[in-house]
């Protein structure tokens, strides 16, 4: 596992959670695609660029969650 783990529930909470609210916004858009490999290549080497109409595809996705837990 690459990540880091995820923190404890802290007491008195217990799981399960289930969502309160979701706030979730994407957006997309095309940039130079030589810009994009060599950004990929400095920051995240493992990942390549795949070629959109001679551009590469960026995204950004920002989420936000709000959750209620337990108290049992």
């Amino acid at each position: 596992m690459t990540g880091l783990p995820l923190p404890p529930v802290p007491e008195p909470y217990h799981l399960p959670f289930h969502y309160g609210a979701l706030h979730n916004i994407g957006v997309d858009y095309l940039v130079d695609l030589d810009r994009a490999r060599e950004l990929l290549a400095k920051r995240h080497p493992g990942l390549s660029t795949a070629r959109f109409d001679g551009g590469a595809c960026v995204s950004l996705n920002y989420q936000l969650y709000f959750a209620q837990l337990s108290r049992v």
